[in-house]
């Protein structure tokens, strides 16, 4: 899966390249559903327990069942992100050599997975459970601190099933990435201010499951609202030199390809659920206002208007 001379030149000059399809498969994603599915399930049946869920909603599709379930339980959507689940299956997924391949023909045969990797239930518009997509346009390289500016990190956005333009599918700002990095407003999620997004014509790409859309840090992207019945399953990695840092230096980023040192590749899945264990542990009771100037670069607490 390792890209073509002319792909790369297209990445370089759009800012991204749209994988509809094609790119995993149900031996890719399917370990990861059924780790959802099963989690998923276990909160159910303790919601049912505890008299905060009246059925289980068994036999309905896993997107429709986390929207049924919410509808009386919103709380069945809470810590979900990988940083909190951190499954097995997700972890080798991690090290999928078709995103790895992806990633190496941008950024060369040393990687590290960057410790900002989400998953996101993206519910309905309508639903009570948290929303987590990000609504207002925003660059990834606007999340991480100064340290990490000024090389390539690659973001994958990868949908576990398919998500078409009413499922809150993904929209760019193609060429936004040759504008820079604008300033942004933070105000409990971040955002580029109205006044620094560039004249372009946005684009939306929905995509299926198997597909993926890799784009550049400087990208300006959004998510669109869900308009379906059912929850948007997705996940956001994103891929670097793995002697470069992070911008998020206190999060356990970790190797996952190296030709040079092959050795130091972590594969040992109890050891990366300890990294992160040893690493929430410190942040566990700093305020949030707090946490926001620790992992982003301008003031917490600023408004658009």
């Amino acid at each position: 899966m390792r890209l073509t001379e002319a792909q790369i030149a297209d990445f370089h000059d759009n800012g991204y390249l749209h994988f509809a399809e094609g790119v995993l498969g149900d031996d890719d994603l399917g370990p990861v559903i059924a780790e959802y599915e099963a989690l998923v399930d276990r909160r159910a049946r303790r919601l049912v327990a505890e008299g905060k869920l009246t059925k289980l909603h068994e036999g309905e599709p896993f997107q429709r069942r986390m929207t049924l379930i919410a509808a009386e339980a919103p709380e069945i959507g809470d810590k979900l992100d990988i940083r909190f689940v951190r499954g097995r299956a997700m972890f080798d997924f991690l090290h999928c050599p078709r995103l790895l391949d992806l990633a190496e023909s941008l950024i060369g045969p040393e990687l590290q997975c960057s410790p900002i990797q989400h998953i996101r239930s993206v519910p309905p518009e309508a639903s009570a459970m948290h929303n987590s997509r990000a609504h207002d346009w925003h660059q990834d390289a606007g999340t991480v601190l100064p340290e990490a500016d000024n090389q390539i990190i690659a973001t994958m956005w990868i949908p576990l099933f398919d998500v078409p333009e009413d499922g809150g599918c993904l929209e760019l700002l193609p060429g936004s990435h040759k504008h820079g990095l604008r300033r942004h407003l933070v105000n409990g999620e971040i955002r580029v201010d109205p006044q620094e997004v560039p004249a372009l014509t946005p684009k939306l790409l929905p995509t299926r499951a198997g597909g993926l859309i890799l784009f550049h840090p400087l990208m300006m992207h959004r998510s669109q609202p869900n308009l379906s019945d059912r929850v948007r399953w997705s996940m956001d990695l994103r891929y670097q030199d793995s002697a470069k840092p992070t911008g998020r230096p206190f999060l356990p980023g970790f190797v996952v390809r190296s030709a040079a040192q092959p050795e130091t590749v972590l594969t040992d899945y109890e050891r990366w659920d300890v990294l992160w264990d040893e690493a929430m542990a410190p942040l566990a009771d700093i305020p949030y206002d707090e946490y926001l100037q620790m992992v982003y670069r301008w003031p917490a607490g600023e408004h658009v208007g």
